[in-house]
This record gives structure tokens, C-alpha cells and sequence, in this order.
């Protein structure tokens, strides 16, 4: 049990120092690799990099997260609708947190955290 535990909090430490190096990157081409990410949390802070391509940013539009291809879409010059998705509504897809705490802020994400998509696409 205590290797499956090691295992867990290693994997969250990698995931924080990914979304943080999202976050914080000025290289177009470090981001352009963190954007093809397997965590949804990572490809949303590089969506949300100002330093971030605007052919990157094209891509992750059409990420399958809506939270991921929102900030995306927001951060883009030429921009896609969304008007047909309920998902719209729900305040996780417009977050502003950072992803590497925002599961420790907000009471929705607690609720959520090992949420469907996550568990799908992550």
C-alpha cells in the first residue's frame, strides 16, 4: 500500500511542477510539449500562458475538456463558438484559479475532482 501511495504523491508532484512550468514558461516550444500532455490541468494553464502560440492555442481549442478549449478559445485572436454547449454554465469551464490548486480552493472542483472527463482524458 505504501508504494501504490509513493507512487500517487509522486505523480501529483509531477503533475504540480508540469502545471507550473506551464504557467510560468516563456518558450513557445517547452509549451508547445507541455500542450500535448495527457492531463487536462496541464494543456489548461498552457491554454491560459500568454507566451503560448497562437497555433498551440488553435489546437487546443478544439481540445476535448471544454475547461481546456474555453481558455484556449479566450487567449486566441481568431475565435470558435461554443454557444451550443451547456457546459457553458458551469463555473469550472471560466475558472481563473491555477490548476496546480485549484482542487484545494474551490468546493466544486473538491466534489469533482476525480471527476468523468478527468478520469477519461486525463
Amino acid at each position: 500500500m505504501a508504494l501504490v501511495d509513493k507512487r500517487g504523491k509522486n505523480k501529483m508532484k509531477k503533475l504540480i511542477k508540469d502545471i507550473e512550468l506551464a504557467n510560468k514558461s516563456v518558450d513557445s516550444k517547452e509549451l508547445k510539449k507541455l500542450s500535448k500532455s495527457s492531463h487536462y490541468k496541464v494543456r489548461r494553464a498552457v491554454s491560459r500562458n500568454l507566451y503560448t502560440s497562437q497555433k498551440v492555442l488553435k489546437k487546443l481549442q478544439l481540445d476535448p475538456i471544454l475547461n481546456v478549449a474555453f481558455m484556449a478559445n479566450k487567449n486566441a485572436k481568431k475565435k470558435i463558438s461554443f454557444k451550443d454547449s451547456p457546459s457553458l454554465s458551469n463555473p469550472c469551464v471560466s475558472c481563473e484559479e491555477n490548476e496546480a490548486v485549484f482542487h484545494l480552493i474551490c468546493k466544486t472542483c473538491k466534489k469533482n475532482h476525480l471527476s468523468k472527463a478527468e478520469k477519461i482524458y486525463s
